[in-house]
């Protein structure tokens, strides 16, 4: 492992490289033949760094309690802050699929995002770029032919888009002018914004980084297939996917050094989009079946039994990615999904969603 000297302002922390993450193939095309720039086809068909905490946007905080197993069905008490709500009564899957704001043009919408005042971004029909309150109403902020998969809000309303075609992850403002937030990233996919104003990505061959400066770090590479990310600044972990076999993956990050990355499991197809609830359990979309998995997860993120499938048979249309609600209007304790073929379902799971970075 290399460290790479880079301060990490707030945490005092040196974030350094992690040579492989150890599958063993360092491949940044998958088992389905997707290269580092490309997911499958659009279709709807089913078949087809460490960062200061504020004190708004942090993953749930960790404590000194001893962590209990509970039985899969209810869920895990974690030791964590989990927002008074009790881990051992997580309601038992499966749950429903409600369609939802079916009038808003979503269209080739890989990934969405809450900016925790109401809104949710994702895209829309003819490049636009869509902010979406909870009734229905939506706005168009501006329009760009850039194809994008991740898509979040960083905390000064700015949305982070990764635009795979190009390679570079955009800015773009409430006002809609966009820029290149950082640039020469490969086919960049998956994105995460942390509290310390860095963004953590992912390009089908590393999890990377990008800082509040903009410097570019290979947190772990090569990391196959990788896809979803989510990072816990609380417990130093990085959560990602490998989209080519189906791995749900996970890096402690100790003293600022990115560890090997460890397999949690598998899920059948190819898990795309990655979120965590409260209780520090694991959540992921399998893109290729447009199904949702839940993988419950000790408080040292280890795995309790194996993924289970939350809606029963699938959505009827394409779904890559979800996140748990956050503002006026949407439910902290349901997911919302969405796919490339813009349809947008609530699926109340009946647990709140880790935190994570909105607009302040």
């Amino acid at each position: 492992m290399q460290r790479l000297g880079l301060l990490f302002s707030g945490l005092g922390l040196v974030l350094g490289a992690c040579g492989d993450d150890g599958d063993g193939t360092g491949s940044e095309t998958t088992g389905t033949g997707e290269s580092s720039a490309t997911e499958p086809s659009t279709s709807e068909d089913p078949s087809a760094g460490p960062g200061s905490s504020d004190g708004t946007t942090t993953s749930p905080a960790t404590t000194d309690a001893d962590t209990t197993a509970a039985d899969s069905s209810t869920g895990t008490e974690t030791g964590t802050d989990t927002m008074d709500f009790d881990c051992t009564m997580i309601p038992a899957a499966p749950f429903v699929a409600e369609r939802i704001l079916e009038d808003v043009p979503f269209a080739q919408s890989e990934d969405l995002g809450f900016d925790g005042l109401g809104h949710l971004a994702a895209r829309g029909e003819g490049g636009a770029y869509l902010l979406v309150s909870a009734d229905g109403t939506f706005e168009e902020i501006t329009t760009d032919g850039r194809a994008t998969y991740g898509l979040r809000f960083l905390a000064n309303g700015d949305i982070i888009a990764a635009a795979y075609q190009v390679n570079d992850l955009l800015r773009i403002t409430p006002t809609g002018e966009i820029t290149d937030f950082a640039v020469d990233l490969g086919g960049v996919n998956g994105v995460f914004p942390d509290p310390a104003g860095g963004v953590w990505y992912t390009n089908f061959g590393e999890v990377g980084y990008i800082d509040a400066e903009g410097n570019d770090i290979a947190v772990i590479s090569p990391a196959s297939a990788a896809n979803g990310i989510w990072f816990d600044d609380v417990r130093q972990i990085v959560f990602f996917t490998n989209y080519g076999n189906g791995g749900l993956r996970k890096a402690d990050i100790v003293e600022g050094v990115a560890q090997p990355a460890v397999d949690l499991g598998t899920v059948p197809g190819a898990p795309d989009g990655i979120t965590l609830d409260a209780c520090g359990n694991l959540y992921a979309n399998d893109q290729q079946g447009s199904r949702m998995y839940r993988l419950f997860l000790d408080e040292s993120a280890e795995p309790i039994g194996e993924p289970e499938v939350l809606v029963e048979g699938g959505f009827p249309t394409n779904v890559a990615n979800a996140q748990f609600g956050s503002g006026p209007g949407w439910e902290p304790d349901s997911l919302y999904a969405l796919g490339v073929g813009g349809g947008l379902y609530r699926v109340a799971v009946g647990v709140p969603g880790a935190t994570y970075v909105t607009v302040r």
